[in-house]
């Protein structure tokens, strides 16, 4: 028997792609690796997802302050130069973005818009 689960996702994703916090998602055990395994988005929640890999020098202070600054959260886990960031629905994503994309510009930082969801997709006269 194949059974599937939706679960609410809540924290932000550090390496899973297409999903946000607050997402409804699809899901199947894998009982050999003893996990959830993702198989599709069911609702959005309206939040944003973006990885920042910091690669410049003493750059994690300035993307923090950046981050906060725009209303978001982010998340790394045991990763020190990797952060997962968090953008609500009420977040002005094009500003936040200029700025991240600035950096990235610098080689200061990676960048990987993992999951943008449609309420940012909007801010945009057209999303890359």
């Amino acid at each position: 028997m194949d059974i599937k689960y939706a679960v609410k996702i809540v924290n932000t994703p550090l390496f899973a792609s297409e999903i946000a916090y607050g997402d409804i998602v699809r899901v199947r055990p894998d009982h050999g690796r003893r996990e959830l395994v993702f198989e599709r988005l069911i609702s959005e929640s309206e939040h944003s997802a973006v990885r920042v890999i910091l690669t410049g020098v003493d750059v994690r202070a300035e993307v923090q302050e950046l981050v906060s600054a725009a209303g978001c959260t982010w998340e790394s886990g045991r990763f020190s130069s990797l952060l997962a960031i968090d953008i609500p629905a009420e977040a002005d994503y094009r500003a936040l973005r200029q700025s991240l994309l600035g950096l990235k510009s610098a080689g200061k930082i990676g960048l990987q818009e993992s999951a943008v969801s449609n309420v940012h997709r909007r801010q945009f006269e057209s999303f890359p």
